[in-house]
């Protein structure tokens, strides 16, 4: 139970795991010597926040499956084809006794057995056992079909993920309570090519790209029309959160773990092995994601309240600036001081270039502008460095939820020639922005001798900005 609501986790084991080349589903292996269906429980047993479990078994495993959990088959297993229970309305209340002991080995010419019962493990939550359909997608609508009628939150993870966390499982709870529909994630910390036809077409940038990983949650009532939409139009998606994006609804995402993994290869169970014997140790109960400056935005750390939106929303922001050339005054340009008879006027350094950038960024996160955070009337900002005050507008975007992805800019004036010191600006501006280089873009150009610049009276300059939003989200319409 979390803030008054009954909340409800659908485990899928249903899959039969022809990957992992064993002879048994990967559920049912034994890792770091229990079961991973058993492992993949435990954290929604542990926490407070989750009321009643759900097993998605394929038919022909469901005594197997009971037999490890030691669970009552015939009270129990419900076929998904039956009508018992309708998505919307739920089943109502169903039984199953308390979960005994459990165990699965591997014998050493990699053939399963039925370990031996009697550990006194008990799970309390576990309320059916439900027979799977033909995909994956098929086999967590029968578990839909079979919640009771007052469960407002469901979870859904893949049983093949043993070793999901209990604050993984906390934060999908209130993510959802919050915003509709969370999903875990972690960045993607491998290079990804696009191809066609075994030909690399591109690299992507792997900003804002994040793998997706169980549980995924959602209010009951959207998630239940999200598979029956899907019904409808014969859809089938990779996982659960697609299917509300085919409604047209954003599923947030929550903070996910690098040891979540999943198991799908014979290779998988290595990793899964040492996880096991680490978390069991006491030495890992969490690898916590990678903080890498340049890839995952600095000042937005995945946590359980900045739930962030997988296609997060994305503002563009214009700004301009001009200032006339006067005597006595150095003429500074993107923080660099170039050689010229003559300087810009203005209270503090005058450098047009970085005012119209930051007059776009605070365009487009709806922020006013430049005038509004550091009014010409205050004696603090007189002489001030531009490049100083452009930090501190990174701040404040930074603050309200946004992040640079692109500025190009263009300085407008006669003369001097700047060419040879547009990369020294852009280190400038990237430096004070913690932005990557290669996201920052000068140019210069002339009015062919027309108006104030082209006369040499003054230089302007123009900022064209997009910055990615990852907070502040409207959550799920009711």
């Amino acid at each position: 139970m979390y803030a008054n609501k009954r909340i409800a986790a659908i485990i899928v084991a249903a899959g039969a795991g022809t990957r992992m080349k064993t002879g048994l589903p990967k559920q049912y292996i034994s890792v770091g010597g229990r079961p991973v269906l058993v492992r993949a429980i435990e954290a929604f047993e542990k926490t407070a926040s989750i009321d009643d479990v759900y097993i998605i078994a394929d038919k022909m495993w469901i005594t197997h499956c009971c037999e490890i959990l030691d669970f009552d088959a015939d009270a129990a297993v419900v076929d998904c084809e039956a009508d018992a229970a309708v998505v919307g309305r739920g089943g109502g209340d169903t039984g199953g006794g308390a979960v005994g002991s459990y165990g699965v080995s591997m014998d050493g010419g990699g053939a399963a057995s039925a370990g031996s019962v009697g550990s006194g493990r008990r799970f309390t939550k576990i309320r059916q056992i439900i027979e799977g359909g033909d995909t994956r997608q098929e086999s967590v609508y029968a578990g839909l079909k079979s919640l009771p009628g007052d469960t407002e939150i469901v979870l859904i993870h893949d049983a093949a993920r043993p070793f999901v966390s209990v604050s993984v499982v906390d934060k999908a709870v209130k993510g959802a309570v919050l915003h509709g529909a969370v999903v875990a994630a972690v960045p993607l910390t491998d290079t990804v090519k696009s191809t066609r036809e075994g030909m690399v077409t591109g690299t992507l940038d792997r900003l804002g790209l994040y793998a997706a990983q169980t549980p995924q949650a959602f209010r009951r009532e959207l998630i239940a029309a999200a598979h029956e939409r899907a019904i409808a139009e014969d859809y089938t998606g990779t996982d659960d959160a697609v299917l509300i994006e085919l409604m047209g609804e954003k599923a947030f995402l929550i903070e996910g773990e690098y040891n979540n993994i999943k198991l799908t290869t014979p290779e998988d169970l290595i990793m899964g092995e040492a996880i096991a014997a680490d978390i069991e140790g006491g030495a890992v109960s969490a690898i916590a994601p990678v903080s890498r400056e340049t890839e995952t935005p600095p000042g937005l750390p995945l946590t359980e309240t900045s739930a962030i939106p997988p296609d997060s929303e994305y503002r563009t922001g214009i700004g301009f600036d001009v200032h006339r050339f006067v005597e006595g005054r150095k003429f500074i340009l993107g923080g660099v001081d170039i050689p010229f008879d003559r300087g810009l006027d203005g209270h503090s350094d005058a450098d047009v270039l970085t005012h119209a950038l930051m007059d776009a960024m605070l365009g487009a996160a709806a922020l006013g502008d430049i005038g509004k955070l550091f009014p010409d009337t205050d004696d603090a900002y007189r002489g001030i460095s531009s490049i100083k005050l452009l930090a501190r507008t990174a701040d404040a975007i930074r603050e309200a939820g946004y992040e640079l992805i692109n500025a190009d800019m263009t300085v407008i004036l006669e003369k001097p020639k700047i060419s040879s010191f547009t990369n020294r600006m852009a280190e400038n501006l990237a430096a004070a922005l913690k932005a990557d280089r290669r996201r920052i873009s000068i140019k210069a150009t002339t009015t062919e001798g027309l108006g104030f610049t082209g006369k040499g009276e003054g230089a302007a300059a123009q900022a064209v900005v997009t910055l990615i939003c990852r907070t502040n989200r409207e959550p799920v319409s009711s």
